[in-house]
């Protein structure tokens, strides 16, 4: 795998958690959380069955449908409904929504543009839900996508089906660097799930530097096993798994 990508691919990894956690404190700062219990599991619960009844709901669409326009309008939308969040903290509702449709005005004007409002997008949906969570909840979310996601790719193979699919239909839920004729493709989910437990913890009041570095030794080891052996592979179970081995002394309370 080229040098290069794997430098960009990873400070995008990087900033998408560092957003998040800013855009997580200005969402919780003004009290927009999603939901009003945040201890509860039930929550954690609630966020896995909607990914994979999701996932289900996606995987029933490239089935039946062979277009392209559908995914471009969720992409759109989800540009729009994120974007119009964070900007409805600083402006009025009117001054949000022009600008938000600007935004998503430059995103179809700019093609190039695809990979920076996937990570704004990402980012901000993974600072809503680390500060909707407390910190019990969002590790047995994470935990429990990074087991799912382990699944999904390595025994029902759903998740391979998906990434081809989508990227076949020029659907935005991933990031993608090319050099050459090599490139690099990471999902949004496997952005969200570490930036909402990098959020969480600093809402907690615990050092997100801890889990941020877990979670890029934990996408280092993956990029290794990736240039050793090219073929689809899960990034949540490595990078949950360090972010959670990283965060150990902040559960202790050594810093």
């Amino acid at each position: 795998m080229d040098k290069k990508l794997q430098i960009e691919i990873m400070s995008i990894f990087i900033i998408a958690q560092a957003l998040a956690v800013f855009f997580g404190w200005a969402l919780y700062s003004q009290k927009v959380v999603m939901f009003s219990n945040p201890n509860s599991v039930s929550n954690s619960l609630f966020i896995v069955v909607y990914v994979l009844l999701s996932a289900a709901l996606i995987l029933i669409i490239l089935y039946f449908y062979k277009g392209k326009s559908l995914f471009r309008f969720f992409e759109y939308f989800l540009i729009f409904a994120t974007v119009n969040l964070v900007l409805n903290l600083y402006f009025s509702d009117l001054t949000s929504l022009l600008l938000s449709l600007v935004l998503v005005a430059a995103r179809l004007e700019f093609p190039q543009t695809k990979n920076f409002f996937t990570v704004l997008s990402a980012s901000i949906v993974g600072g809503l839900i680390g500060v909707s969570l407390g910190v019990i909840p969002v590790l047995v979310v994470a935990v429990l996508l990074a087991v799912y996601d382990f699944i999904a790719v390595f025994y029902t193979k759903h998740m391979v089906t998906l990434a081809k699919q989508l990227g076949k239909r020029e659907a935005a839920f991933s990031i993608k660097l090319k050099e050459k004729k090599k490139f690099i493709e990471l999902g949004s989910g496997d952005l969200v799930v570490p930036s909402m437990v990098s959020s969480s913890l600093f809402i907690a009041g615990l050092n997100p530097i801890f889990p941020i570095a877990g979670s890029v030794v934990g996408f280092a080891v993956l990029l290794y096993l990736m240039k050793k052996k090219k073929q689809y592979w899960p990034a949540l179970p490595a990078i949950v798994s360090f972010q959670l081995l990283f965060s150990i002394p902040l559960f202790l309370g050594w810093f």
